[in-house]
């Protein structure tokens, strides 16, 4: 299991707009870890909570996103600005997709919900 944990920068909020905010990380974070681009299951631990969580590696899915970056969606939690200058760290699981461009928020979304489920049936 790889693993990463950084502190948590500002990004876009399109995320948070989208109803899914996650905490985003520098490249720097990564250390020595290779991890090829795309969303994986994973668990997320901020202080002394764990949460499951999709990482997403890379250009994430909207057209609008124009940086590689990384992210992490902790599921369950409905915002983020809390987390700014906090340390996550993050176990990565398993790989549930390749990366995709979507063209409609719509259709990102309902990508969204399906890999939060597969998430959490992977958990169980």
């Amino acid at each position: 299991m790889k693993q990463i944990s950084g502190k948590i920068i500002r990004g876009e909020n399109i995320g948070e707009r989208l109803g899914y905010p996650t905490a985003n990380f520098s490249k720097r974070s990564l250390g020595r870890n290779k991890i090829a681009k795309g969303v994986y299951a994973a668990k997320a631990v901020l202080g002394h909570k764990e949460y499951i969580a999709l990482l997403v590696m890379g250009v994430p899915g909207f057209k609008r996103f124009k940086k590689g970056k990384i992210e992490t969606y902790l599921i369950g939690r409905r915002d983020s600005n809390y987390l700014y200058g906090r340390t996550l760290v993050v176990k990565i699981f398993k790989k549930i997709r390749p990366l995709k461009k979507y063209t409609e928020e719509k259709l990102l979304i309902a990508r969204i919900k399906k890999d939060i489920k597969t998430a959490r049936r992977y958990f169980k």
